[in-house]
């Protein structure tokens, strides 16, 4: 154990004839010691903040030993200034002493050996006394923290906390720690697949790619034919989360398919406890979904108690859930420009968790988007350039016969999407022969 500083300063004091201190008996009273602010919402790495330690309504006390401690990974301790603290606040013509300002294991009076808790990272050890005892309220000192990480929380502790009456006794008191950032936290993401949960392919940008077919100016399909945007909600916090709501604006020109209304099955709940998505379990009740009448559509998810559903406990830390919908062309078979395209779309999706049922407790949001490229494809045009001429049927003879696992396959030459380039493709060529975007 730690000597009780008041005590050593108390004899020093006495050894150097500077005042006989009073006996004072200990009272229980309600003084507390406390921080402010007590909580600190989550700053950018590399900015400070600091941090007052205080008491309300103490007994009269002469000297404190305090230790405040943070994840020094999270937020580092630079330095405790004890400028305007209660005694010299309160008390006039004392005689000061600061025994410890220790700041990570350096600085005055550090506590490295023989003693328990040790000084060390994350922690700031203060020890000061006054010959003149002082009552009430005020502060104590104040520390001031570097946020080293972007690491969601930290507590702020206040522990081995000590305070002399000047007589060899304790102070009674409460004590009331704080913390940084916020214990509930939640990760959202975005991102797409076609109908057999495949991710969609990429373009030469490395953007996820989506053909939209043009025949003679009008939207004729898509390929794929159908994609399933999905939301990943995970806890990323330490307090196991018990409700939420979910808002995902779907991206424009793309509706959910078949309509929600009433519910068809095109959008479904999953506990995300396996590695593939085909085998999540699913816990889809349609009374927790709603779907706006708008362009771009909404979808609202609301589960005011997880454990009410399939997964029979609150979302722990390092678990997840998925929200998918299949979404379908909502230009398809209207008139669209060649030259429109590319066109990108995007999917954007916040969260906010509660750690108690029916959206109550702490509560933590979470924001996550992602975002699909549209590109024009005339049908029957195999080389790109928005025409239908003998390059595309001299390049579609060529692939003749062939699949994927073909040397000769060509994609583009693919016009029925069947995953062979056959009669059906030449006949599609001819059909749309000199035509153009």
């Amino acid at each position: 154990m730690r000597k009780m500083y008041g005590q050593t300063l108390v004899v020093m004091l006495l050894a150097l004839g500077l005042f006989a201190a009073p006996r004072v008996s200990t009272v229980f009273a309600s003084g507390s010691i406390y921080l402010n602010p007590a909580t600190i919402t989550s700053q950018p790495v590399g900015s400070t903040f600091s941090v007052q330690v205080k008491v309300s309504e103490m007994d009269q006390f002469n000297g404190w030993e305090i230790q405040i401690v943070s994840d020094s990974s999270v937020i580092s301790p630079t330095s405790i200034t004890t400028d305007g603290n209660i005694f010299v606040s309160n008390a006039t013509g004392g005689i000061p002493f600061e025994l410890r300002n220790c700041v990570n294991g350096s600085g005055q009076g550090c506590c490295l050996s023989s003693c328990s808790p040790l000084d060390g990272a994350g922690i700031s050890d203060s020890a000061y006394g006054y010959t003149k005892p002082v009552s009430g309220s005020g502060l104590l000192f104040t520390v001031t923290f570097q946020v080293v990480s972007s690491a969601p929380y930290s507590p702020i502790t206040i522990q081995n906390d000590q305070f002399s009456n000047g007589g060899g006794d304790g102070v009674v008191h409460t004590t009331t720690s704080g913390s940084y950032g916020s214990s509930s936290s939640i990760a959202v993401s975005k991102f797409f697949t076609d109908g057999n949960f495949d991710a969609l392919p990429l373009d030469s940008n490395g953007s996820p790619s989506v053909n939209v077919v043009l025949a003679r100016g009008t939207v004729e399909s898509t390929n794929p034919g159908q994609i399933l945007a999905w939301a990943n909600i995970t806890n990323t916090g330490l307090k196991p989360l018990e409700s939420l709501s979910l808002r995902d604006m779907l991206p424009v020109d793309w509706q959910v398919s078949p309509s929600w209304i009433p519910p068809k099955g095109a959008i479904h709940f999953y506990y995300a406890n396996t590695t593939s998505l085909e085998t999540n379990p699913d816990l889809t009740d349609p009374s927790t979904i709603t779907v706006s009448a708008s362009n771009p559509e909404t979808i609202s998810f609301n589960v005011p108690s997880l454990n009410d559903t399939g997964i029979g406990h609150p979302l722990l830390q390092g678990q997840s859930i998925l929200l998918s919908a299949k979404l379908s062309y909502n230009l398809d078979q209207t008139s669209q420009s060649f030259a429109s395209y590319p066109r990108t779309y995007t999917d954007t999706a916040t969260a906010v968790a509660y750690t108690r049922i029916s959206y109550a407790g702490i509560q933590t949001r979470g924001t996550g988007s992602a975002s699909f490229t549209a590109h024009a494809k005339v049908l029957g045009d195999a080389n790109g350039d928005g025409n239908v001429n003998i390059f595309d049927v001299g390049l579609i003879l060529g692939a003749f016969g062939s699949s994927p696992s073909s040397f000769r396959w060509n994609p583009n030459a693919d016009f029925d999407n069947d995953g062979y380039i056959g009669i059906n493709d030449v006949t599609i060529a001819l059909a749309y022969y000199d035509t153009s975007s």
